[in-house]
């Protein structure tokens, strides 16, 4: 039974974060999102809308850790096959390049609409493209932010299991040639 009440708990949490956050939006709409960036803002935007983005964190870091584990076991079940690993890990490198290219397409994204803006409507005083271009900005970054975290947890994955399993594989080969020795 307790192994249920954790993630109910967890669940129950995030629901009532939803929940808060759809109760005082509107309120929010009204006296937050006119105000200009100062330091108030700030920590009120982080302090919001933080625990969204670290609970998304906590189950990407659990996804990775489960799919760590589940390449080990295929790994101990293939009775330690190096190329079977080799395998497994360049489909987690593949994982990689698939973030970075995210990571150069999205920059390239956020580099022409800075450019645009600037070059073309920094005299014009309107709120919907100050808006649509604020808007458009910090969703761009914050995709590159977590397409970097992206990359350096799968790189880590594929790093610790790299090393730890062949690491393994290494001293499992030099006991099994001590045996054929005695």
């Amino acid at each position: 039974m307790s192994d249920r009440i954790q993630p109910d708990r967890a669940l129950g949490e995030q629901v009532s974060k939803v929940f808060d956050y759809f109760l005082t939006l509107p309120s929010e709409v009204t006296w937050v999102w006119s105000m200009r960036w100062n330091m108030t803002r700030i920590i009120f935007t982080v302090s919001r809308y933080f625990a969204f983005v670290a609970g998304s964190l906590t189950a990407y870091i659990t996804i990775v850790a489960a799919e760590v584990l589940i390449i080990i076991r295929v790994y101990a079940f293939w009775e330690r096959n190096r190329r079977l690993l080799l395998i497994l890990l360049a489909y987690g490198v593949a994982d990689l390049f698939q973030f970075i290219y995210l990571i150069a397409f999205e920059t390239v994204l956020l580099v022409l609409m800075t450019l645009r803006k600037y070059l073309t409507y920094r005299r014009v005083k309107s709120r919907f493209i100050e808006l649509v271009y604020t808007q458009s900005a910090l969703y761009t970054f914050f995709a590159v932010v977590g397409s970097v975290f992206n990359v350096i947890c799968i790189g880590a994955a594929v790093n610790i299991v790299s090393r730890h399993l062949f690491s393994e594989a290494d001293k499992s080969q030099a006991a099994y040639s001590n045996l054929g020795d005695k």
